[in-house]
């Protein structure tokens, strides 16, 4: 399916990201991974920054980086008013399943 197939190549972009041995790759040029806004990809640097284009009571980042051979997510998100804070406590419980399921899934 045409999901499948765009989940597939998200993550093959990602996975480039990661991957140290192919240095002919420097920049990643893409503007959208499934509802993420691309604001910055470096191979060179290790870095990918993701801005959440959802409907959603607040602003949301996702952040990959490569230090140490390892790599780092982290998830940001800037509540807007009551609402933002109650949805950041409603799905917060979920977070730990969601990233780390997306860690290990990127780093196969």
């Amino acid at each position: 399916s045409l999901a499948h197939s765009h989940h597939n190549q998200n993550y093959l972009l990602l996975k480039k990201l990661a991957t140290f041995h192919d240095d002919s790759i420097q920049d990643i040029t893409v503007e959208k991974v499934d509802f993420w806004r691309v604001l910055y990809a470096n191979k060179k640097e290790g870095k990918l920054l993701l801005f959440a284009e959802m409907k959603l009571p607040g602003e949301a980042w996702l952040e990959f980086k490569i230090h140490e051979n390892k790599l780092i997510q982290t998830a940001t998100f800037r509540p807007r008013g009551l609402l933002g804070r109650l949805y950041w406590y409603c799905v917060l419980p979920f977070h730990s399943y969601i990233f780390n399921g997306m860690i290990i899934n990127l780093t196969k």
